[in-house]
């Protein structure tokens, strides 16, 4: 009786410390994917600002050069 007690609760042990492992895998790579994904949408934040600045800063100069329309009378 003994020797099948022990063996049950072997398999529990391997079991649990299986059990532990995924877990401990399954939040690794959600932790990975959850980085990457906010470094992805940071760097595009990033990105629309600069470009938003850049097209600020050329129709600032756009508009800054022309001359307005004139009519001939």
């Amino acid at each position: 009786m003994d020797d099948i007690q022990h063996v049950v609760e072997t398999l529990l042990t391997i079991n649990t410390v299986q059990t532990g492992i995924f877990v401990a895998l399954a939040i690794g790579v959600s932790n990975v994917l959850l980085g990457s994904i906010t470094s992805y949408r940071l760097d595009r934040n990033d990105t629309i600002k600069a470009l938003k600045a850049e097209n600020k800063k050329l129709s600032d100069l756009l508009f800054s050069t022309s001359t307005p329309y004139e009519e001939h009378s």
